[in-house]
């Protein structure tokens, strides 16, 4: 895994971890990192570059590789939970105590397979995406489902989504994909309400020239689902 200065575009630290997943927080300084072959979940201290803690290396109740698969993982907004999306038997949402590396919660999602989940701006709620073409929404202290929400997968914009899940349009993120010059595409996390600056976009990212991705270019490139769950953006790049 690799760490760069979002300003400059300058590599800023090199982890030692073969990792599909990745995720970090401003609030804990940490970073967080999964690896679906060896069913690992990692975290990692931004400023030392150590691990701080292997807080899920398990092996599937029948010993076979490729059960256990981590489809997604974040912090919650305050960077004190940990929550992952796991295709185990059902799919599960299950969350963990950062400074413990305690399991404090299971919810039984989607059937058969969660692909997403993340928290609310407020972290009291969270949402997840499934293989059923359901969103749900659930509350985060007491793990209980409060809606659920039927995709259409050719209406995916973000004001469809503020007015079925009941949100403002500034609390729904949307995901856009741009391509440039240098180091590949990136993932670009922006509020319903703005429009992606593309002159702003190469100054944040050290790319001379950038352009946006088609959304059928989207999964192709990036394995990013269109209609998946965003996570909360760390900077203002709109």
């Amino acid at each position: 895994m690799r760490l760069w200065d979002s300003n400059t575009g300058k590599r800023s630290g090199v982890f030692s971890h073969n990792c599909q997943i990745v995720a970090y927080s401003d609030k804990a300084k940490l970073a967080v990192t999964s690896n679906q072959v060896n069913q690992s979940i990692c975290l990692w201290n931004l400023e030392t570059g150590k691990k701080v803690r292997k807080i899920v290396g398990a092996v599937p109740p029948n010993g076979e590789r490729g059960y256990f698969d981590i489809m997604s993982v974040c912090f919650s907004p305050d960077g004190k939970q940990l929550l992952a999306a796991e295709d185990h038997e059902g799919a599960i949402l299950r969350i963990w105590d950062v400074k413990t590396g305690k399991d404090v919660k299971q919810i039984q999602a989607h059937k058969p397979r969660v692909t997403s989940a993340a928290f609310s701006p407020d972290g009291k709620r969270i949402v997840s995406g499934g293989a059923d073409g359901l969103v749900r929404l659930w509350d985060a202290e007491t793990g209980n489902e409060l809606r659920t929400y039927e995709v259409d997968p050719e209406d995916l914009t973000a004001e469809t989504v503020a007015a079925k899940v009941g949100l403002p349009l500034d609390q729904v993120w949307k995901t856009l994909v741009a391509r440039g010059d240098r180091h590949g595409v990136c993932l670009a996390v922006i509020a319903g309400t703005t429009r992606l600056d593309l002159k702003a976009l190469p100054k944040r990212t050290g790319k001379r020239h950038i352009e946006a991705v088609s959304s059928k270019e989207v999964e192709p490139l990036t394995g990013y689902i269109p209609g998946g769950v965003s996570a909360t953006p760390q900077q203002d790049i709109s």
